[in-house]
């Protein structure tokens, strides 16, 4: 990641970017080599990095059981973001996770991704996208021939109907066997319940009847404190084939029969 043009770190420390040299510079972005100017080791350095993204084991003892663990976990993720549609960055990093997962004994890896780096984003820069991971694919299955790989497009929570909807048909209008499932991110208990969500992504499925490759709902549900939350009985009637973590299961006793 540190030798990659084009990609920066805010001088906070607090997420990473990618862009020209004349944006960093107008927005006081610093390269990693910079940054390590920072710290006296390279032990120190990498905790810096990690902690960018990553839940650090103190900063996971502080979060736990916090109604906070929600936006700190949704404020890593957005530190992410910004590079991860790097092309070269992103050939590089998904290689590497693979090969990872293959030596500790996977054959295939599913991600969740987003195909909408900014508010304007086009098809056409997720139909590359897609293209690029598909040419992973096969360059991963040179050395591995039973590996594969999987995306997960999700959409988010807050975005507005319209929003959604245009993302959604923008996820089935690519038409790779690569998309094999479809999510909702953002935290559960500031949300509508699935209901909003459901009706909008209905309307796009019946546009989309024919196509070759069909796309799954893997919603995550039931990630809330609320006792009366009932997304998980909602996504499962909806046709989910996966829950997510669904941490109240439980106080939905109908789902478990």
């Amino acid at each position: 990641m540190i030798n990659f043009p084009g990609i920066y770190l805010s001088d906070t420390l607090e997420s990473w970017h990618s862009g020209t040299p004349e944006e960093a510079a107008k927005n006081r972005w610093i390269t990693a080599a910079q940054a390590r100017k920072r710290y006296d080791t390279e032990e120190e350095f990498d905790k810096a990095l990690l902690n960018v993204t990553q839940f650090l084991p103190e900063l996971a003892s502080e979060y736990s059981f916090n109604h906070m663990v929600w936006p700190f976990f949704e404020k890593k993720i957005l530190a992410f973001l910004p590079i991860f549609h790097h092309r070269e960055l992103y050939r590089h990093y998904l290689k590497h996770v693979a090969e990872t997962y293959i030596k500790n004994g996977f054959y295939r890896l599913e991600l969740k991704v987003s195909l909408k780096q900014r508010k304007n984003s086009t098809l056409d820069e997720a139909r590359e996208f897609i293209q690029i991971t598909e040419q992973i694919e096969k360059e991963i299955q040179a050395k591995y021939p039973f590996f594969s790989l999987g995306l997960i497009p999700f959409g988010f929570r807050n975005f507005t109907d319209q929003e959604l909807e245009d993302y959604m048909r923008m996820v089935y209008q690519l038409d790779s066997h690569l998309i094999v499932g479809i999510d909702m991110v953002n935290e559960e208990d500031g949300s509508s319940d699935f209901e909003r969500y459901a009706a909008i992504i209905k309307k796009v499925q019946d546009e989309f009847k024919e196509r070759k490759h069909q796309i799954a709902g893997v919603f995550s549900a039931g990630e809330t404190r609320k006792i009366n939350n009932h997304n998980i009985s909602k996504v499962v009637e909806f046709g989910s084939v996966r829950i997510g973590h669904a941490l109240n299961l439980f106080q939905v006793q109908s789902t478990l029969t």
